[in-house]
């Protein structure tokens, strides 16, 4: 006997009404675009319902965001068409050309590396918004590159570290061990830290 997979299109179609019914539009947005911080794929941190609740009000303001660690483009594509007006910069240590992102600027440079951090300022002037640092997941890194942008984030402006519970390396799990209360003091549980 021979399975034989179907392609039922009324599923799919109920599928996708259920899926807006359950899901903000900034998840469905991202599962599109295969991002991680939706749902769909693995590992799945559905930090886009978080996000949306942060972002809403602000998603069609002409705002500057900044993201750390790009990977392969999938957020910048989800960040590109959740906020139409938005100025968009990716910033990566392993920054590709993605032709797909018209909109969006790309910059290469480390975020644990200080002259690459002012020379980012330098060309894309600060003021953010929004910065969100999905880089290297390390904690020296959080702490240099939160340390240096957070004069560069506009009152009220949203700093997230995405990853905070990563079980990265052995070393970077007893780093993060060493001096939790960094953390904790400028972020709370959730990752987020608001400027005054």
């Amino acid at each position: 006997m021979e399975l034989v997979r179907t392609y039922d299109k009324e599923r799919e179609v109920d599928k996708m009404n259920e899926d807006a019914l359950i899901w903000s539009p900034l998840t469905l947005i991202a599962n599109k675009y295969k991002t991680d911080k939706g749902t769909t794929t693995h590992p799945g941190h559905s930090y886009t319902e978080t996000y949306y609740k942060l972002f809403k009000d602000m998603q069609n303001e002409p705002i500057r965001l900044l993201e750390i660690g790009v990977g392969k483009g999938y957020s910048l594509r989800m960040w590109d068409e959740f906020f139409p007006n938005a100025h968009i910069i990716g910033m990566d240590i392993k920054c590709k050309n993605y032709a797909y992102l018209n909109k969006v600027n790309l910059f290469r440079g480390d975020q644990g590396n200080l002259v690459d951090l002012a020379q980012l300022i330098v060309l894309y002037e600060g003021d953010f918004d929004i910065i969100i640092d999905d880089g290297s997941h390390l904690p020296n890194d959080h702490k240099i590159s939160f340390e240096f942008l957070k004069h560069y984030l506009v009152s009220g402006g949203l700093y997230i570290i995405e990853d905070l519970s990563w079980e990265g390396s052995t070393e970077t799990r007893r780093r993060l061990a060493k001096d939790p209360d960094w953390y904790l003091c400028h972020f709370g549980k959730l990752g987020v830290y608001k400027k005054p």
